[in-house]
């Protein structure tokens, strides 16, 4: 995933106007120009253009960076995030893009289709961890395994189907994670970028970013989910959502031993071949009761949870 493609356009906006509005303390006159800029008219022109010098393997080289800064007189965190506010948008935005890294194939006006299959392979045990975390909301456990029961009888599980209602859902619920964890993960990502850099404190480097951004999701942040499912597994309330996952699996393992099984027998033998169905043995409804049970339980706190943020 290229994590500083989405940020390279505005970076050359900002710098470029940035520049052009600055008085140069060279001339004293408003603007400064591409060569006093980075001390390479070229790379200046290349990084405005929001493109890598030839020869260069990284956007913005550190010493261009510090230039940059030392000229526009504005830290890294402005240069390349514009702010704090949006720096902090950016650490929600890659932890959504790990929570959501499953492949879209379909939209309609109700209906959004997912391949189960990561977009990015790289990410693949913390976009698991997130999922699994997930769970502690008991709504979302039913509506996530309700769709891919439907899948199953689509003939496919390899893809789940959300509507309108399940897919937001699902987003609102990563949002809560991420608040549940929010301190911990701008305090990780911070720790991990900012640093100083020939005198310039809390200094940011393009350097590698992508496979910075990657280890840190594979290192820090499965690490702060692995935490965050551990207490929610601990909390009374929020476990009750666990428990609506556990009922709910059992329902979809079961429909999808019979798909196999269906699969390998033809169907004008599976009947006979099958003898009673296990799966109309067991009495789901009673399963599906204690679910919105469970559910409306914890729905009567669920707001109240994020008042306090403590769990």
């Amino acid at each position: 995933m290229d994590y500083l493609k989405t940020l390279v356009p505005s970076i050359s906006k900002r710098i470029q106007i940035l520049r052009t509005i600055k008085i140069n303390p060279l001339n004293n006159k408003m603007g400064i120009s591409l060569e006093d800029l980075t001390g390479d008219s070229k790379l200046t022109k290349c990084i405005e253009d929001g493109v890598v010098k030839k020869g260069n393997k990284t956007y913005i080289p550190d010493s261009a960076l510090a230039n940059i800064c030392s000229s526009l007189q504005q830290d890294t965190t402005t240069i390349i995030f514009g702010n704090n506010s949006n720096f902090d948008g950016y650490i929600k935005e890659i932890f959504f893009d790990t929570a959501i890294n499953i492949k879209q194939i379909e939209t309609t006006n109700l209906i959004c289709s997912y391949y189960l299959i990561q977009q990015d392979d790289q990410i693949l045990k913390c976009t698991n961890a997130i999922t699994e975390c997930l769970f502690f909301r008991g709504e979302f456990s039913k509506c996530w395994y309700e769709a891919k029961i439907q899948s199953l009888n689509d003939s496919s599980s390899n893809y789940i189907s959300l509507n309108k209602y399940s897919t937001e859902l699902w987003l609102k619920t990563i949002e809560d994670l991420y608040n549940f964890s929010k301190e911990q993960i701008e305090k990780s990502f911070r720790n991990t970028f900012l640093s100083d850099y020939h005198g310039l404190h809390n200094f940011i480097s393009l350097k590698n970013f992508n496979y910075r951004i990657t280890t840190w999701i594979n290192h820090d942040l499965i690490k702060i989910i692995t935490g965050e499912n551990s207490n929610l597994h601990k909390n009374r309330k929020m476990s009750l959502g666990f428990q609506v996952k556990e009922i709910m699996n059992e329902v979809y393992e079961q429909k999808l031993k019979e798909q196999r099984l269906d699969d390998r027998i033809p169907k004008s033998a599976t009947s006979a071949m099958r003898g009673k169905d296990p799966f109309e043995e067991k009495n789901w409804e009673d399963d599906f009761k204690k679910c919105n049970k469970l559910i409306q339980q914890q729905n009567i706190f669920y707001p109240l949870m994020f008042e306090s943020n403590k769990h």
